[in-house]
């Protein structure tokens, strides 16, 4: 959830992907590179988040419409 939140906190703009890599998010966290790669893996395992290459192709950016739609389905199922 940890580093969920840390990318989610790059998310600045709708309509571009946040883009942080494991490196910062680890030493945002006080964690190892290596333990955000797994835990990025994990949720990608999911299926809530998916690494993309940027449009420019030097940074690997964040899909969460994984996340999204589950997330609406949670809701719509509450209501």
């Amino acid at each position: 959830m940890v580093v969920l939140l840390n990318v989610l906190d790059f998310w600045w703009q709708t309509e571009r992907r946040p883009f942080p890599s494991a490196a910062t998010i680890g030493r945002r966290i006080g964690a190892a590179e290596r333990t955000v790669r797994r835990h990025l893996t994990a949720l990608e395992r999911k299926g809530y988040a998916t690494k993309r290459k940027s449009r420019k192709g030097d940074k690997t950016e964040f899909d969460f419409t994984g996340l999204i739609h589950r997330l609406s389905t949670i809701v719509e199922k509450a209501l």
